[in-house]
């Protein structure tokens, strides 16, 4: 278990980082209903790192990060507004040869 601590440590965005990340991202969606509120994009985009890092299932993700079928609907979302191509041609994002990405 500690290592799992360890790893969901290296996957969280520091605050420089997320200044680059933070202007990138689409505004989102206004949804008219009730239900529980928007995950916070900060917490989605380090758990999607998590995912990218280890190369684990969205359901595994650790719970502490968000549930998975909300990250990975974050992530379809911003796969489709291409965020994760801005964050490879800015930099911030490199591709992993050792985890095979989503």
């Amino acid at each position: 278990m500690p290592a799992q601590s360890s790893e969901v440590g290296e996957s969280r965005i520091s605050d420089e980082v997320w200044a680059k990340i933070a202007p990138l991202l689409p505004m989102p969606r206004r949804k008219n209903r009730k239900g529980r509120p928007r995950m916070d994009d900060r917490q989605a985009m380090s758990a999607i790192w998590h995912k990218l890092h280890t190369g684990c299932s969205w359901k595994a993700l650790p719970r502490d990060l968000g549930a998975g079928s909300t990250v990975y609907d974050r992530f379809q979302e911003w796969q489709a507004a291409g965020v994760f191509d801005q964050l490879r041609q800015a930099g911030i994002l490199q591709p992993d040869p050792e985890v095979m990405p989503v």
